[in-house]
C-alpha cells in the first residue's frame, strides 16, 4: 500500500506517477481539489494551510480568522484606516470614507476653534469667550455677562451704571454717580448743575451733593 510524503498527493488517481501533486499550491492547498481564495486578500499555501499573505487595500483581517479573509472595511467609524481604530469625534458628525476620520459637521452649540479635526468640536459656543462662533467674545462695558444660550446677554450693571439706553449691546454705557447724570437707577437720573441756586454739585451714590 502506497501512501504519500506530507504535502504530497495523488490527485490524478493513478500510483504510476506516485504523488504527483504538491499540496502546498493555492489550487491545491492541504488537499487534492481544496482551492485557497479567501476574501479580500493576497492568499498563501506554503505549509499546506490556506492562509492570508496580505489584505487587499481598504480590507483588514479584524476578527483574525483566515477562512473568512480580510472580512472588514477599513473605511467604517468602527474600523477607520486599521482595525479597532474607531472615528468617533466630540461633539460633530464623522465619517471614514477614505479611510481617515473626518470631520463632518459639529452638533449645535459646538464649534472647532482650534481648527484639529481629531479632538472634534471641542469648543463650547456657549460661553463669553466663544459665544455663538469661534473666537467672538462677549464682553459688555459696566456690566455682567452670559452667553448660556450662544447670544451675548446682559444680566445685570456694575454698581453705578445704567443700560438707559435699553441697548444691551454696548452695556450700560451710563455713569449714576455724575454731577450731569445722577441717579440710583436710569429713570430717576437728575442733572444736579440745573438746580436752582446750585453753587457747586456733585454726585455721590446716586444723590446730589449741592452747596447753594
Amino acid at each position: 500500500t502506497c501512501t504519500c510524503r506530507p504535502n504530497y498527493g495523488n490527485c490524478n488517481g493513478s500510483w504510476g506517477d506516485g504523488c504527483e501533486t504538491s499540496l502546498t499550491s493555492l489550487s491545491n492547498c492541504g488537499a487534492c481539489g481544496r482551492v485557497c481564495d479567501l476574501p479580500n486578500a493576497n492568499e498563501s499555501c506554503a505549509s499546506g494551510t490556506c492562509s492570508i499573505s496580505s489584505c487587499f487595500s481598504g480590507f483588514g483581517d479584524c476578527n483574525y480568522s483566515a477562512p473568512d479573509g480580510c472580512e472588514a472595511p477599513l473605511n467604517t467609524t468602527s474600523n477607520c484606516g486599521s482595525c479597532g481604530r474607531t472615528c468617533d469625534l466630540a461633539h460633530a458628525s464623522e465619517s471614514c470614507s477614505s479611510g481617515t476620520c473626518t470631520l463632518g459637521s459639529c452638533d449645535s452649540g459646538y464649534g472647532n476653534c482650534n481648527y484639529v479635526a481629531s479632538d472634534g468640536c471641542e469648543a463650547s459656543l456657549r460661553t463669553t469667550t466663544n459665544c455663538g462662533n469661534c473666537g467672538v467674545s462677549c464682553s459688555l462695558a459696566h456690566a455682567v455677562e452670559s452667553c448660556s444660550t450662544g447670544t451675548c446677554t446682559l444680566s445685570s450693571c456694575d454698581s453705578g451704571y445704567g443700560n438707559c439706553d435699553y441697548n444691551s449691546t454696548n452695556g450700560c454705557e451710563t455713569s449714576l454717580n455724575t454731577s450731569t447724570s445722577c441717579g440710583t437707577s436710569c429713570t430717576s437720573i437728575t442733572n444736579c448743575t440745573t438746580l436752582a441756586h446750585v453753587s457747586t454739585a456733585s454726585c455721590s451714590s446716586g444723590t446730589c451733593n449741592i452747596t447753594y
